[in-house]
């Protein structure tokens, strides 16, 4: 997750070196700085320092993402499309990765995930007056992922973020946790060619 935006890294390594000694402070700052107040990533960060933990998952509004973020709908899209083209799949999993987000707020909330999908047995009917529009397949998208932080990736311009979050973890003062969701939606039209 990238935190902090268009700061350099040694602009980030300054900030965490600071309050190396604090870190739940350098993860407040994090939030301050690049989370949209009372955003779907505030909201997951919040769960995260002060939420239940793991014997509660937070459920995602994920009918809610789909309609907000066109550049996950079209990953998704595009993926299932291609499976029911060129597979006959009926069923699947899509890897959707940071680089597939338009809006910054759900890319920080969710980061890296994978949407399961499959098609339900119907399409949906769209009516426009009198006239009748198949509007495309009909499918049931839901996944289940862990909220968690990855200390390990050096090359990340944000590492000593994500090792505040690792070391509030290990001290017992933030925890990982589930996130679900599930929706029906309807696929978009897009060329295969």
């Amino acid at each position: 997750m990238d935190i902090f935006g268009n700061v350099t890294r040694e602009q980030i390594e300054m900030v965490c070196e600071q309050f190396s000694d604090t870190p739940r402070l350098t993860m407040e700052i994090a939030r301050l700085r690049r989370m949209k107040v009372n955003g779907v990533a505030w909201k997951h960060l919040s769960y995260f320092l002060d939420g239940p933990g793991p014997r509660m998952p937070l459920n995602v509004n994920l009918l809610r993402l789909w309609r907000e973020d066109s550049g996950v709908r079209r990953r998704v899209t595009m993926a299932i499309l291609y499976e029911l083209r060129w597979n006959c799949a009926c069923y699947g999993r899509v890897n959707v990765a940071q680089s597939a987000f338009e809006v910054e707020d759900w890319r920080l909330a969710l980061g890296a995930f994978q949407m399961n999908w499959s098609l339900l047995p119907s399409i949906r009917i769209r009516r426009v007056g009198m006239l009748r529009f198949a509007a495309g397949p009909l499918v049931r998208i839901w996944f289940n992922d862990v909220y968690d932080w990855h200390p390990e990736d050096k090359q990340r311009p944000t590492q000593c973020v994500h090792e505040a979050a690792q070391k509030l973890v290990e001290m017992g003062k933030a925890a990982t946790y589930r996130m679900t969701g599930s929706a029906e939606v309807v696929l978009e039209r897009y060329d295969l060619r």
